[in-house]
């Protein structure tokens, strides 16, 4: 079991591309409630990336937790943020869960707060054209020089 220190954080980052990641093992981990949220997913790319992020949460929040990945109850907040239920958490962890693209990003810690975020870089194609919106006549003419 994964001990965290007073005020430490563990990032952990994994691949939810379902054409390398072999979904099943993922799958069975997923609470009735989660897989109803899954089958909400309008294509079958979105619900394997749903089901192998959230399977490997639970998979992370076991190596701290004294209970199995399929037997972990998350509660929810009024604005959805999900945190594990308090029987469940004599240890104190807290998490945050982001994903992008092929990308999961979660944060484990004992800071009741903690947050992590992850986001596809896209280029910007017409850049110039929104900062002639966003920035001044000056910030604008050190852009064009």
């Amino acid at each position: 079991m994964l001990k965290l220190l007073d005020n430490e954080a563990h990032i952990w980052s994994y691949c939810i591309d379902p054409e390398i990641v072999n979904i099943e093992p993922y799958q069975t981990l997923l609470s009735p409630k989660e897989v109803i949220r899954k089958n909400k997913y309008i294509t079958q790319t979105l619900r394997d990336k749903y089901a192998i992020s959230r399977g490997g949460l639970r998979m992370i929040l076991s190596k701290y937790l004294s209970v199995s990945s399929e037997t972990i109850v998350f509660s929810y907040s009024k604005f959805g943020k999900p945190s594990i239920i308090f029987s469940q958490n004599a240890e104190n962890v807290f998490f945050n869960l982001s994903h992008s693209d092929n990308l999961a990003l979660c944060i484990v810690s004992s800071i009741l707060d903690i947050g992590v975020d992850v986001e596809l870089r896209k280029p910007i194609q017409d850049v110039l054209d929104i900062a002639k919106f966003v920035c001044t006549e000056e910030e604008y003419q050190i852009l064009l020089d």
